[in-house]
């Protein structure tokens, strides 16, 4: 669920969301956990992220933010992400 967007669901929509970020400038992500929990098969993590973009002049821009991922337990005992949502910190422009 990214902001000022529709929400996208599917691999292929995902992939090509990604990728739209990416051709948009988006050169790295840092995610720094905060707070994270499980019970069942059920588990989240919520914490900040800092998004680095470069501008069309070529200057590095970082957009902060926060974000929330719930996971599912799969039968083969891994984490799927079943839930994504991120905001920045900054106003909408």
């Amino acid at each position: 669920m990214p902001p000022n967007n529709p929400m996208v669901e599917g691999k292929a929509n995902i992939q090509t969301f990604l990728q739209g970020l990416m051709d948009q400038g988006a050169t790295g992500v840092k995610l720094e956990p905060i707070k994270h929990d499980s019970e069942g098969g059920l588990a989240y993590a919520q914490g900040r992220y800092v998004l680095t973009l470069t501008a069309p002049d070529g200057t590095s821009v970082d957009d902060t933010g926060k974000y929330v991922v719930t996971y599912r337990r799969q039968d083969d005992g891994g984490w799927k992400v079943v839930t994504d949502i991120f905001n920045s910190d900054s106003p909408a422009a």
